[in-house]
């Protein structure tokens, strides 16, 4: 698994068209469509402080 280089959190890449990614949460959450339809996908990632001293920081 990938790890963001700012904050130290796993992450996962989405391919969103060609040479297009969108950089996301690790675990698939079920969730509901404004239509109604149950399906399942990944939150976007958004940085939170660094978990370790390792981490990049920018």
């Amino acid at each position: 698994m990938q790890k963001c280089e700012k904050c130290g959190k796993e992450i996962r890449f989405i391919a969103t068209a060609p040479g297009k990614c969108v950089v996301c949460e690790p675990e698939l959450v079920p969730f509901v469509t404004e239509n109604g339809r149950k399906t399942y996908g990944y939150l976007i990632h958004k940085c939170e402080e660094p978990e370790n001293e390792n981490a990049k920081t920018r």
